[in-house]
């Protein structure tokens, strides 16, 4: 009986979202997988390249500034939900990839970020995604728990 409570309740959260909601819940699912294999076959710099050079062939418009705070907000939700329904394919690098990508397409330009750190001896490496120095889908201080690269991770073409 449990589950079939959580089940309605997923169900009832998806006949909640708006068409264009579930076609980005839907894009978010199928991008996980496909940007995990994309990199453990190609690496980062090959996978961020052809993400970038899809968004640019199908860069939908430029959103006017009172659209942009809820797309971005909608674009890291729906993102961090397709990731936690797909935790064997979500790790930080894939989510951000994915949230970059999905706000790209959408108009909005944002940045790929990656910190490190060392911790009890163990080299760590953290990755995000931040519009105009703000943090989407992390911590507000992540960028104090870890070491950032000075720029942006850019696709190279």
């Amino acid at each position: 009986m449990k589950w079939f409570k959580s089940l309605h309740r997923k169900t009832m959260n998806l006949i909640c979202l708006s068409q264009q909601e579930r076609l980005l819940l839907v894009q978010a699912f199928i991008l996980l997988p496909t940007i995990a294999f994309s990199l453990q076959i190609w690496g980062m710099q090959r996978t961020q390249t052809v993400l970038f050079d899809l968004s640019a062939k199908t860069l939908l418009s430029m959103p006017s500034s009172s659209e942009v705070q809820h797309q971005i907000k909608q674009t890291a939700f729906l993102v961090e939900k397709a990731a936690h329904h797909s935790r064997l394919w979500s790790n930080c690098l894939r989510k951000s990839l994915v949230l970059w990508f999905l706000l790209r397409r959408r108009g909005v330009i944002s940045e790929l970020r990656i910190g490190v750190r060392r911790e009890n001896a163990k080299f760590q490496a953290h990755a995000w995604v931040e519009y105009q120095g703000i943090v989407l889908n992390d911590l507000p201080n992540v960028r104090d728990q870890f070491v950032m690269f000075e720029s942006s991770i850019e696709a190279i073409n």
